[in-house]
C-alpha cells in the first residue's frame, strides 16, 4: 500500500482493539478502536473482523489522479499468514511470512509479477533472533544479500539501528540510527503481533517492535558522527486519554529541508 508506513504507525500508537475479559456489562469500559487517520490528502479506513482482529486497510486520497489501495490480512494458527493487494484487476498476493517453533517471524516473501501471467517470489528478508529479540534483518533481492539492518536494544526499545550495505560479500556501515521513547506503552500491541511492522516493512520501521512510544530519532552517516536527519514526535490527547493528533517533524540537517506531517484520528466502539 502506498504511504501506509506512516499511518500504520500511528494506528499502533493509540488503538486498543479487543475487549478486556472481566468486564461485565455494568462495569465494561468505555473502549474504542481506530477506525480512520486523516492526512490533508488522504485517509487510511481499518476494518476488523467480528472478534477486533484487523481484516483490511483501505487507504482514500482526495488529490486528482490518486487511486484507492486496500491490503487483506490472512491468518494461519493464529499468525499473519499473508497480504493480499488488489493489482491489475484481481486480489494476488503481495507478501507471506514464515515464523520459527517460538511463532517468531523469520522470514517475509515479496511477490511480483515476473510474466504477463505469472506471480513469484523475487525478494526476501530474513530476521535473525538473539536473546529472544530481533538482531539483524538481511535483506535479498533475487539471489544477492543487499542490506542488512543490525538492531541494538535497551530493555523493550530498539534503540540503535545499524544499516549496511553488502559490497563484494563484506557488510559496510552506511547509516546509523539512535532512538529515544517516552514511557508511554505504545499501544500497537493491540493488534496481532508483527502486525504493524510487516506494514511498515519496506521503510524498515523498527520503532513497531518496541515497547514505548517513540520520540525521537536521529540518523548519522558513517564514518561522520554528526546527524543528518531527524524526527521527531508530537502527541496530542482529548480528556479521555485519547490520541487525537501526532505530528511528525523529519529535519534534514543541518538546516535543510523541514517536512511536517499532520494526522486526525477517529475512532469506533469495541462491538
Amino acid at each position: 500500500m502506498k504511504n501506509i508506513i506512516p499511518c500504520l504507525l500511528i494506528a499502533g500508537l493509540l488503538s486498543a482493539c479487543s475487549k478486556k475479559k472481566d468486564a461485565g456489562p455494568d462495569n465494561a469500559p468505555d473502549e474504542k478502536m481506530v477506525s480512520r487517520l486523516m492526512y490533508d490528502a488522504d485517509t487510511l479506513q481499518v476494518i476488523y473482523h467480528a472478534d477486533g482482529s484487523v481484516k483490511q486497510f483501505k487507504q482514500y486520497g482526495q488529490n486528482q489522479g490518486f487511486t484507492p489501495d486496500s491490503t487483506q490480512v490472512l491468518y494461519e494458527n493464529g499468525n499473519i499468514a499473508r497480504f493480499r493487494i488488489w493489482a491489475m484487476g484481481e486480489l494476488r498476493d503481495d507478501r507471506s511470512f514464515q515464523y520459527n517453533g517460538e511463532r517468531q517471524l523469520v522470514k517475509i516473501n515479496y511477490y511480483n509479477m515476473v510474466s504477463p501471467t505469472e506471480l513469484a517470489v523475487t525478494d526476501k528478508d530474513s530476521i535473525v533472533y538473539k536473546q529472544g529479540k530481533a538482531a539483524e534483518l538481511h535483506v535479498i533481492n533475487g539471489t544477492i544479500r543487499n542490506e542488512v539492518y543490525k538492531l541494538a536494544w535497551e530493555k523493550d526499545n530498539v534503540s540503535e539501528v545499524g544499516h549496511f550495505l553488502v559490497i563484494g560479500g563484506e557488510e559496510v556501515l552506511y547509516r546509523s540510527t539512535k532512538l529515544t521513547y517516552n514511557d508511554k506503552a505504545a499501544l500497537h500491541r493491540s493488534f496481532p503481533t508483527y502486525l504493524l511492522f510487516l506494514l511498515s516493512n519496506t521503510s524498515r520501521d523498527f520503532t513497531a517492535l518496541s515497547a514505548n512510544t517513540p520520540l525521537k530519532e536521529e540518523t548519522s552517516e558513517h564514518p561522520g558522527p554528526t546527524p543528518v536527519e531527524q524526527v521527531t514526535y508530537e502527541y496530542v490527547y482529548n480528556d479521555k486519554g485519547e490520541l487525537e493528533k501526532i505530528k511528525t517533524k523529519t529535519e534534514t540537517l543541518p538546516g535543510g529541508q523541514t517536512d511536517i506531517v499532520n494526522t486526525g484520528i477517529a475512532y469506533i466502539p469495541v462491538q
